[in-house]
């Protein structure tokens, strides 16, 4: 995620690292088991639990890429913490 972070904060915008921090955001749920980006890496491909595929574009996730830093940030911080026993 770091990686990602720091490609947004040298000004790299458009569709491929939308896709790509949308896919490092990703969390399976009930809905959805996994995301994939499809072969230009412009869309993603979200595998729902049933087997079925949903077919999007990632969120405009370069709009405003400092909230966008901040909140990868704050995730990337909390993997990094010892969990508490």
């Amino acid at each position: 995620m770091q990686q990602l972070i720091d490609r947004l904060a040298s000004g790299e915008r458009g569709l491929a690292i939308e896709t790509e921090i949308e896919i490092a955001l990703f969390q399976p749920c009930e809905v959805y088991a996994s995301v994939t980006a499809n072969a230009a890496a412009t869309k993603l491909r979200y595998v729902r639990t049933d087997g079925r595929i949903d077919v999007c574009w990632p969120q405009d996730w370069s709009k405003d890429p400092a909230e966008t830093i901040t909140l990868m940030d704050a995730l990337l911080s909390a993997q990094k913490q010892p969990e508490a026993a």
